[in-house]
């Protein structure tokens, strides 16, 4: 089935004449203006009249379908009059949120989003269905419910839902994945949203399937909100990864879950990083082999440089380094100070050498990496990276293609172990990875 946007209300794009104020209270003394929202662009306000610009201010609008809409994390529009002018007309929000009427308050405790594109990411089962006219077996997924307490008072519930939605010709099976964010305590938007966007790469990770965000609501006591948000990155038609096999499902995680969620909570800041670089190709499938292949090589010696130990510093050496400077005459101290700065920083080739010895020698065998790899590796990096001189080592087109998925396979199979899946159940599924 092709996807297309209007099937999902966050890809909607908007626009409403309303009236703008700071406070709910001042809703008889708005100033009238215009809204656009473009989920891969941005929400613009332009007012008739100017307002006084505060730093991340919020702003409040009445628009002309009864609905009030609150806009977060306002900010001057970049060709708006002159920076130092407080009184500004052109404006740009972060978040909006919808609804019949405005939030009692602008912190909240619970989030809720819809993910597409990881249906299969639960088990299934056979169904047989009376409601076509060909009576035939069709697989729906199993619908767990299962709720996780995170370290920062953070519970996580998910669950995949089945709605039948009637046909002329029968049903058919619309398949949801729903998020729940719950806090013990009140949280600014901001801060829900940003959990939000961390277990949706977590998802991302463990499934190797993009996943975007296609409904998102806030929830103030029983009431909720409608979430709009920019998200340049979205991509509702799926071209990546809908026909690709899931890596980790569902049903391999389900045990480890609690673990996962904790050591997600303690590592996500230190890979964050990592996890960006290595799903940039999610919304770039378009990617030259070469880009890619340095993606992944930036990928993996950031994943070394921010979780091992840098076992080429050494004290004597960093004595020594110091001497060095005192006595390098001035005009050619910049010359040396480059070097001698990185001098006991590890190489890219100590890096793989020592992740690449972490792996069992059955996981080694698996990834069927030839012999001189890592060397072929380092200079291919080099070579793409600075274009110098090319030798028999560089790799090109499918050969550079292959050797990038694989040791992206073994980026992947480090980073789940640090998320604490052994490594017996990543050789069950590695199969399925090395053909992403």
């Amino acid at each position: 089935m092709k996807l297309t946007f209007k099937q999902y209300p966050i890809a909607e794009e908007i626009e409403h004449q309303c009236y703008f104020f700071k406070s709910p209270s001042q809703a008889d003394n708005g100033i009238a203006g215009k809204f656009v929202y473009q989920h891969n662009s941005g929400i613009f306000i332009n007012l008739m009249q100017p307002i006084t610009y505060e730093e991340n201010m919020t702003l409040y609008a009445k628009a002309d379908n009864y609905n009030c809409y609150t806009l977060y994390n306002i900010t001057r529009r970049m060709d708006d009059e002159d920076e130092n002018e407080r009184n500004i007309t052109l404006l740009d929000a972060e978040f909006m949120i919808a609804g019949a009427e405005f939030p009692s308050k602008n912190s909240f405790k619970y989030i809720s989003f819809d993910l597409v594109n990881l249906s299969d990411w639960f088990p299934r089962f056979r169904y047989a269905s009376k409601n076509f006219k060909r009576k035939k077996q069709v697989f729906i997924p199993f619908t767990p419910s299962v709720t996780v307490n995170t370290p920062n008072n953070i519970s996580i519930t998910f669950h995949s839902e089945v709605i039948d939605k009637w046909k002329p010709y029968g049903v058919a099976f619309e398949l949801s994945t729903k998020i729940i964010l719950k806090s013990n305590s009140t949280l600014s938007f901001n801060e829900l949203f940003q959990q939000t966007q961390k277990y949706r790469t977590l998802f991302q990770l463990m499934s190797g399937r993009y996943s975007a965000i296609t409904e998102i609501f806030i929830h103030d006591n029983d009431k909720k909100y409608r979430t709009y948000f920019i998200d340049e990155k979205s991509d509702f038609n799926l071209k990546w990864g809908a026909g690709r096999p899931i890596f980790l499902n569902f049903k391999v995680l389900e045990k480890t879950l609690p673990k996962i969620i904790i050591n997600w909570e303690k590592l996500y800041i230190e890979i964050k990083q990592v996890i960006d670089i290595l799903t940039m190709e999610y919304h770039n499938y378009n990617l030259s082999p070469e880009v890619r292949f340095l993606n992944i090589a930036r990928a993996i010696e950031t994943f070394h440089r921010k979780l091992r130990i840098n076992k080429a510093k050494d004290e004597k050496l960093a004595k020594l380094v110091v001497t060095v400077k005192k006595g390098i005459p001035k005009k050619y101290k910049n010359k040396f100070d480059n070097s001698l700065n990185y001098i006991q920083e590890s190489t890219l080739r100590d890096r793989v050498i020592e992740l690449y010895s972490e792996l069992k020698k059955q996981t080694q065998t698996e990834l069927n990496l030839q012999d001189d790899w890592i060397n072929k590796f380092v200079k291919s990096r080099n070579y793409y990276t600075h274009f110098g001189k090319k030798n028999k080592d560089v790799l090109t087109g499918s050969h550079l293609q292959e050797l990038s998925n694989r040791v992206r396979t073994l980026l992947y199979i480090l980073i789940t172990k640090e998320l604490g899946i052994k490594e017996k159940v990543l050789m069950d599924e590695l199969h399925h990875l090395i053909l992403l």
